[in-house]
């Protein structure tokens, strides 16, 4: 029988998602915990690898177990993980499903402060410099969902058979009271770093370092930009991921 487990987590102390020798990770973490509650050994897959300082509001991984899970599952998941990681649903799919390969789309965050605040610190970008120009950052927006080809706003990797994501979601939710500016996106997939550049551009075009003509450009074109900043892994949230056979409140 497979399970999928609705999770969250801080990873702010933990070196990515993945599983990594001698490494305490996301991953490993829940593998540890439901193999010691289940007895036997536990391999999850999950349905991303975010990087070390990466965070998710919401996230899901699969395991497989032959016989009826012990009653409270939840609550005894919970009261045996780090404080920074959560449990929060336990779905029986089809033997099938993959908690990875399934999903038709994921959408980030992206979390900006301008004020420094210490209760933030590791949770957001402090950005430490005079705030943006958000409306050129806006401007620029609609780029991001008219082209496909990301490979100029992506960490390189020889394992991906295609660059291209189709981008339906990009804005911008900017709060000048509270001094804070958050970038939301959604695609059917992401490339590695590929939200943390889009984010980087952003705000180099923010800051008048780089052109929206030149953002443009360089997506189509496919040709490095003159200003190439890959924003910090602390600001960075996996928020929702969705699949056609769970029910997911789409926000």
């Amino acid at each position: 029988m497979r399970y999928f487990l609705e999770i969250s987590y801080k990873g702010t102390a933990y070196e990515g998602f993945q599983v990594q020798p001698g490494k305490d990770t996301i991953q490993g973490s829940f593998n540890l915990v439901l193999s010691r509650i289940l007895n036997r050994e536990i391999r999850t897959t999950g349905a991303g690898r975010t990087d070390a300082g990466v965070h998710a509001l919401q996230s899901f991984l699969h395991f497989d177990h032959d016989s009826d899970l012990p009653e409270n599952f939840l609550y005894r998941i919970n009261k045996m993980l780090p404080a920074e990681m959560a449990a929060k649903r336990l779905i029986r799919v089809a033997d099938s499903a993959h908690a990875r390969y399934d999903a038709l789309s994921r959408a980030y965050s992206y979390r900006i402060h301008f004020e420094k605040n210490p209760f933030l610190s590791g949770l957001s970008y402090y950005y430490p410099y005079p705030a943006p120009d958000v409306d050129a950052m806006k401007k620029a927006l609609p780029l991001f969902r008219n082209f496909d080809d990301y490979a100029m706003l992506s960490k390189f990797n020889p394992d991906n058979k295609s660059t291209l994501c189709r981008v339906t979601r990009a804005e911008l939710i900017n709060d000048p009271e509270n001094k804070n500016l958050e970038f939301r996106v959604e695609a059917n997939r992401f490339l590695h770093n590929m939200v943390r550049r889009m984010t980087g551009a952003l705000l180099a075009i923010g800051r008048h370092a780089l052109s929206s003509d030149q953002l443009r450009e360089s997506l189509d074109k496919k040709i490095p930009l003159p200003v190439n900043e890959t924003a910090p892994p602390e600001g960075l949230y996996l928020t929702r991921v969705f699949y056609p056979f769970i029910e997911n409140d789409k926000t």
